[in-house]
């Protein structure tokens, strides 16, 4: 005997709220057959979820291994790719692979990349350091340029925001923790994003006389999708 599956499951798409939604077997004749099944759905932008929930839009999350870092001189001039030599460089700390800036180190990281068709929204850079003590917390100092695609090619942006560093909330190493930097440019989709960071060397207030090197074990762009 054929059953049929009734339901409201064309809503689903287009609902932004918290609902249920039941689907019930019956028979032709419109005999119940069996157990109501439920699933919840919540608002979009939701970061996580369990097995009775899903996920309309949700998060976007672009990794940069520490190889696809070049370091830069603070003249402009390209060092290289990220190695153990290089100034920052490839070190280990607490047993693990991390980019390491000792004090007075001033040469910054870049990487480029295109921002994904689905991206919407409130894209931030990642970044997961710790520093070797305590005895004043370092700052991350960034800045991004957002280069305008055109037909097939794209437009170098020559200007860019001085971003303000941002510092560690750290009061001991050995306690990694995540450290969001926000761009002040305007993102979107398909833009052709370049992004620069170092260790700030600024002497002021209360991170005055950083000693500490700074140590970034993972860097991604997060950010809401369509």
């Amino acid at each position: 005997m054929r059953k049929l599956f009734l339901g409201l499951m064309t809503s689903i798409l287009i609902l932004l709220t918290p609902l249920a939604f039941a689907a019930v077997a019956v028979n032709e004749n419109g005999t119940y057959q069996g157990e109501a099944v439920t699933l919840d759905f919540p608002s979009a932008w939701v970061d996580s979820f369990d097995g009775s929930t899903a996920t309309l839009g949700g998060k976007g999350i672009i990794r940069f291994n520490l190889s696809d870092l070049f370091v830069t001189d603070s003249d402009g001039s390209v060092i290289g790719p990220v190695t153990a030599s290089t100034t920052p460089g490839i070190e280990t700390d607490n047993n693990r692979t991390s980019l390491v800036w000792a004090d007075g180190e001033v040469s910054y990281v870049q990487v480029t990349f295109i921002v994904p068709a689905d991206y919407a929204s409130s894209g931030v850079f990642r970044v997961v350091a710790d520093q070797s003590n305590s005895l004043s917390k370092c700052e991350i100092d960034f800045e991004v340029y957002v280069n305008t695609l055109t037909s097939n090619s794209y437009a170098w942006n020559t200007t860019h925001t001085d971003e303000t560093p941002v510092a560690l909330t750290l009061t001991a190493s050995g306690s990694p923790e995540t450290v969001l930097l926000t761009p002040t440019p305007t993102i979107s989709a398909d833009k052709l994003v370049t992004f620069n960071m170092w260790r700030s060397n600024r002497d002021t207030g209360a991170n005055a006389n950083a000693t500490a090197d700074l140590e970034v074990y993972y860097l991604d762009f997060y950010y809401s999708r369509n």
